[in-house]
């Protein structure tokens, strides 16, 4: 709890400064750059965070800093303020019945659960590269289930496709799949830091 609380905190200080705008224009096309802009202060200086620390991780990973930076897109038209947030984390943990939330916060919980896959079909639509939609996409996926586990990557090039909204994987190898569910990996963990 207490880290929701600095979480909180961060959020209402949070600010991007020149300095983050350029670091981001160096990453981003002009269209991913406005749409990263239509995102909440809070959360444009939370995947700020995020892609600097995963340069820190990965140095030469323009894949995984482009898809740390975009990765919260799906949250551009979400009511996910820092209010509504911490409702909707509170709500879970209480696991408290969606039949009787008001409509802003069972909106607010969709949003919260639903941004992954919003986000990747936004980056579809503007012609992102397909490693970074998968990286959006799967942010939040749980990598202990199956296929997800045990090195069964080869399984992730025929499974993941077959997904909604799945960018098409079937070019890639095996290794190309094991090298994305790594930086799957780097990026889930440095979100759950920040």
């Amino acid at each position: 709890m207490l880290y929701r609380i600095k979480q909180f905190y961060r959020g209402l200080k949070a600010k991007v400064t020149p300095e983050d705008l350029q670091f981001l224009r160096s990453y981003l096309t002009a269209e991913e750059t406005a749409l990263f802009r239509r995102l909440r202060i809070s959360e444009q200086r939370h995947c700020l965070n995020i892609a600097y620390d995963c340069l820190a991780e990965k140095e030469h990973s323009p894949l995984l800093i482009k898809a740390a930076l975009l990765h919260d897109v799906g949250k551009t038209k979400s009511n996910l303020t820092l209010v509504n947030k911490a409702l909707a984390v509170l709500v879970k943990k209480l696991r408290i019945p969606g039949k009787i939330l008001p409509v802003f916060l069972t909106k607010a919980l969709y949003y919260k659960e639903q941004h992954p896959v919003i986000g990747a079909e936004i980056l579809q639509r503007l012609g992102t590269e397909a490693p970074v939609i998968f990286l959006t996409r799967y942010h939040h996926r749980d990598l202990t289930r199956k296929p997800f586990r045990d090195g069964e990557y080869s399984a992730w090039v025929t499974v993941l496709p077959a997904e909604r909204n799945c960018p098409d994987q079937s070019a890639l190898s095996p290794d190309d799949t094991a090298e994305l569910v790594l930086l799957l990996k780097t990026l889930q963990e440095i979100d759950e830091k920040n």
